[in-house]
This record gives structure tokens, sequence and C-alpha cells, in this order.
């Protein structure tokens, strides 16, 4: 093949390629088989930026004209007009938009076809750019970490502890340099956000730190192991076997002051223990209340589960079968509740300004402040887009206006796709959840995946994808299996457990572990290992897909684990700097789901075991994480 090319001293080159007049016998060349294309002439690009640009030349036999256009952006830095050229047709590439003009050669900026495809290089320069450093410390001898960036550069490798300019990132930008390798997580400081318009240092503390450096939490007045599943008065304690999924609340100086769980104990809140009921307690004034009571102050006379409680720990929503909840319950289903603490009074939440649902509603999830409220329902009247009730999906109630919004929609029909197990953040803008089939267009694994919704954006974002940015495998899993995302408060970090096996490259194990994804830079770290880094021998959590409890800013992830070697069956793990705090040194399958409250100064479980010393009982135990 023949190839002529441009060269220009300002970068811009238009090449021309594949000379199918050589390769063919005279006589035989295809009309409109040439095409033209353009392409950023730098390797440096914004990921903010986009350029149009358009073609204006004569159809063939034809004396009119042909406009098309043609956008080149960072994801996208070649790119063809769709029309195709014949032999001897010309050409003009005009940009029409762009956040600065480009600089084309005028001798190349239009042309004539001769024997071959034309690619012309734009230089479109770019913004103010701002450099950064990556300072890397801890690296002991013998070991290499490596680190990359958002924008191309990278694997970098680091044997010894160094600081080097890592390079310019254009103003505005978002920009993120992670880890790629390493024997241990390192604890990144900067590591991603918008690029401002001062130098920035990146740091990578990649030393080992001690096992038993926990938070500090705001601990004061509180034991260091607390049994909450007990009466006002201390005379009625409910066990390990029938108390159930507690969750825990609670802000600044009243962190981990409230909790609400499911009980069957007979007495507990004022429960005859007929029915499963949902109590919280203030551990501050030692005060219980039965929460799932009917209108008349009698106890719901049937089962309640699942309570989700606000991060102030005033608020708890819950799914319940009872029907002497609210003035009006005739659907004959399951439906969800949310109870205030201040006015003890209870309201429905799966109804659309009145009209109660067609289908089952579960699975709530809830905001700061109670105000918003997620869940999970059969229901086809509840917000638009919904055809029939067999299949489930999630919604969003507003407790203040009292609006719907169908949250699992499938990306290609705009309506109803499936999805369930929904964790909103705490000002409600984001929510992950999960379903078996795939509601975006690039998702083509045929497992299931969860995905995250945003507040004003149209599209759904995969979330469950390895730290390379492909597709998990299947591992051991079912295809059945019950999946349980938990999102951090700020709606930066979704946490979740998997047995996949090649999510991130040092896992080996061959056994569910817990991950952690950080959203908006698909950067993902397992959470289920020791310190060091050293794998269990167990499945973590104990449950399958069993809900992770995670902090706030997403630093801190609580989680149940079979593992012998972990050091027990309840742990409090670091994801940024690899601590592992023991909360349960038992091992065995006799603890529940832990949650940890909101800066991770507690975590509340289940266990068999008698933890409180002032208490010869089982139960729901908050211990303070230090």
């Amino acid at each position: 093949m023949k190839t002529i090319k441009y060269i220009l001293a300002v970068s811009i080159v238009s090449l021309i390629c594949a000379d199918l007049a050589r390769s063919q016998a005279p006589g035989t060349e295809n009309a409109n088989q040439f095409r033209l294309g353009i392409a950023y002439s730098s390797s440096l690009r914004s990921n903010k930026e986009q350029f149009e640009f358009t073609i204006d030349g004569p159809k063939r036999n034809s004396a009119t004209t042909s406009p098309q256009k043609v956008i080149l952006s960072s994801t996208a830095p070649i790119v063809y007009f769709t029309r195709r050229f014949s032999k001897g047709e010309s050409y003009v590439i005009t940009q029409t938009s762009g956040p600065r003009t480009c600089s084309i050669e005028e001798a190349v900026s239009r042309g004539t076809f001769t024997n071959g495809d034309i690619v012309v290089y734009a230089n479109c320069g770019y913004p103010p750019l701002s450099q950064y450093r990556l300072e890397v410390s801890g690296i002991a001898s013998g070991e290499l970490f490596e680190f990359k960036d958002g924008h191309g550069r990278g694997p970098a490798q680091f044997r010894f502890n160094t600081t080097i300019n890592w390079g310019a990132f254009p103003q505005g930008d978002d920009y993120a340099i992670s880890q790629t390798g390493g024997p241990r997580q390192c604890r990144i400081a900067n590591g991603s956000g918008v690029v401002q318009t001062i130098p920035v240092t990146v740091k990578a503390d990649c030393g080992s730190v001690p096992a038993d450096e926990p938070p500090s939490p705001p601990t004061a007045g509180y034991p260091k192991i607390d049994l909450v599943t007990r009466s006002s008065d201390d005379k009625i304690i409910g066990t390990y076997y029938e108390t159930f999924t507690p969750v825990i609340g609670g802000i600044g100086a009243d962190e981990g002051r409230y909790v609400a769980f499911v009980t069957y104990t007979v007495g507990l809140g004022g429960g005859s223990g007929k029915y499963r009921q949902i109590v919280w307690r203030d551990r501050k004034t030692g005060e219980t209340r039965l929460v799932s009571r009917g209108m008349n102050g009698q106890e719901g006379n049937q089962m309640s589960h699942n309570p989700a409680i606000s991060a102030d720990g005033k608020s708890v929503a819950f799914e319940s079968y009872a029907t002497n909840l609210v003035p009006i319950d005739g659907n004959g289903v399951r439906d969800v509740f949310v109870w205030n603490a201040d006015t003890n009074r209870i309201t429905a939440v799966s109804e659309n300004r009145g009209t109660e649902a067609n289908g089952e509603a579960f699975e709530p999830t809830i905001s700061a402040d109670g105000s918003l409220i997620a869940f999970s329902s059969s229901a086809s009247n509840l917000a638009p887009g919904v055809d029939g009730t067999s299949t489930v999906n999630v919604f969003l109630r507003d407790m203040r206006s009292g609006s719907v919004t169908l949250i699992s929609k499938n990306e290609k029909t705009g309506k109803a796709g499936g999805g369930s197990n929904p964790s909103i953040s705490e000002d409600g803008s984001r929510i992950a959840f999960y379903n078996y089939f795939p509601l975006t267009k690039e998702d083509q694994n045929n497992l299931w995946d969860i995905y995250l919704w945003e507040s004003g954006n149209p599209k759904l974002k995969r979330v469950s994808k390895t730290a390379s940015g492909g597709d998990k495998d299947q591992g051991e899993e079912s295809s059945s299996r019950v999946v349980a995302p938990s999102i951090s408060g700020n709606g930066k970090y979704v946490a979740f457990a998997t047995a996949a096996t090649n999510m991130t490259p040092d896992d080996t194990n061959k056994l569910q572990d817990v991950f952690v994804v950080e959203v908006d830079s698909g950067r993902v770290v397992r959470a289920s290992a020791g310190n060091e880094g050293k794998q269990g021998d167990g499945d973590s959590p104990i449950g399958q897909g069993e809900k992770i409890g995670i902090s706030y800013d997403g630093e801190w992830v609580a989680f149940s684990t079979k593992a012998a070697n972990l050091g027990g069956n309840i742990l409090l793990r670091n994801t940024r700097n690899g601590r592992t705090i023991v909360i349960s040194p038992e091992t065995g399958l006799t603890v529940g789901a832990p949650m940890v409250s909101r800066g991770a100064a507690f975590v509340v479980f289940g266990s068999s075991r008698q933890l409180d010393s002032r208490f010869q009982s089982s139960g729901i135990f908050v211990v303070a994480a230090k």
C-alpha cells in the first residue's frame, strides 16, 4: 500500500493511506470507498471538552452539498465522517463549535481525494494546566508499588520512597491518581477531585500500620459494650435468638445514640411476642419504645421487618404486613412505613398521594433527615413507566411533596427494568441497588449487577465492575444470588459482597469477599482482608450477599466473617490504610450482620454470647470501636 502524508510544522498532519488503486486491477475501483477523519494532534486532552467539525462537499453526480458533523472528545480522539468519498471528490472541513479554535493548516482543511483515506490532525490546544507531584513513602526494601491516572499516564513503578513530577492536568477536569499494584493498599491523600489553579502534591503512604489503632469515637457516657435489647427498666431482655437486623443512628455528639431492631421478645417495648415488631432504643436516656404500634396503641397485628434508621436517629422506616398502623391500609400486602420519634406517629410510605400500592413494598432505606425513602415494590401504580406487577422495581418517595419516582429504569426503553435492595445516600441524591437483568446498554455479562441512580442524571451507572473496569465473573455464585449494596452517607462509595474471582488482582482465595467501589473513579478495594493484606480462609461476610456496614465517608466498613485467620468474626476495616479492628474476637457462626455508626465510632451486631458483663444474656450489642 502507498501512504501519502502531509507533514506540517505546527504538528498538523493530513495522512492519506490505503492506496487501493495499486492493490486493485484497473477499472475495478469502488465508488464512495474512501473515508475522511479528524483527530487530536495532542495526547493531553481535557475530559470536559468537545469540539465539533463539519464537512461540506459536493455529492457524487450532484451540485448540492451534504453537510455532516463529528465531535472530538477525550473518549473519541479520532472520528470519521459517515460519508464515503470517491477518487476526485473534494472536501472542506470547518470547525463549528468548541471552547477554543483549533488550528488546521489551510492546505489540508480542504482538498481532493486521490488514492486513499485522509485523516486531518487538529491542534486544539488545551485549557490552563496545573502541575501535580506524587510523593510515595513507606516502601520497604524489595517492594514494588504501581500508580496510574485517569488521563492515560501509568502505570508508573516505585521501588523506593521518592517524589516525582507526575505531570499536568487541565484545570477544571476531573482527575484521579490511583494505586494499581503493590503488596498492600496505600493511603492516598488528594488522590482525586477537580483540578484547581494551584499545584498539588498527591501523597501515597504505603507503610504498614498498627493493627489495633482505632478511629476516635465520641464514646463518653457509653459503656464499652452495651446490650441494647432490653426494656427501659432493664427487666426484660431480648436474646440473640429473639432479636434481629439492628441499625444504628445519631450525628455528632449523638453518634451511636439510637438503635432500632426487630424482636418478638414478650414484653419488650410492649409487644406480646405473637408477631415480630420494630423497637427503637435511646442509649443516652435508656428509653425503649415500640415503633410498630397501631393507631389504638396496640402492637402491629402482623409481622414487621427490616428497619432502616435515619442518620439523625429520629426516623425509622420499616416494612410490615400489619393493617392497623395507619388509618387506610386495605391492599392486603406488605407495605413500607416510617415512624418519627418526636411525634411518635407512623406514616405510610408505599403510596402515591393516597393511592395504595397494588403490589408488595419492602426493603426501605432512608435519608439523613427522613424526608426521602427508597424501597422495592412490585406495584405498578406508584409511578409512570411500570407495566404489570410481576417485576420488583426501586422507587423513591419524597415525604414532603408526596411524589414517587421510578428509579430502576431500563436505559433503552425508559420503562421499569427491575431492581431491589436499594441503599440511599444521606442527602438522597444517590441510590445504589441491584438487578439480575441489564439496565444499561453496556451491561453484557448476563449476571447480576449493582447500579447507581443519581438525581438529575437520566442515566444509571453500573458500579459492580472489576478494578480494571471489566465485567466480574460468576465465581462460585448461584444465578439466584442475594445482593445487598450499601452506599456511604456521602454517596461516594458502594460496598457489597461477591464470590467473583476477578474483582481485584490480589483476590485468589475463591471465597466470598467484601469490596468497596469508589463510584466516580471506579477504584475497587477488597475490604475483607487482615493486616498486611492477609486473605481470609472463609467467606466474608458469613451470609450470602449480607449487607455491609459502611461509614459516612466510606473509609470504614464492618462485616462478619467465617475466616478463622483474621482475628475474629466481626471486623471493622479501614479501606484506605488497611487497618483492621477486631470487634468480636470469637470465631464461628454465632453473630448477626453488623452495622456501623456514621463516623465508625460504634458497631452494632447480634451475638449468641454474653458480651455485656452487666447482663447475663445474649442479644444485640453496641461496641465502642476502641
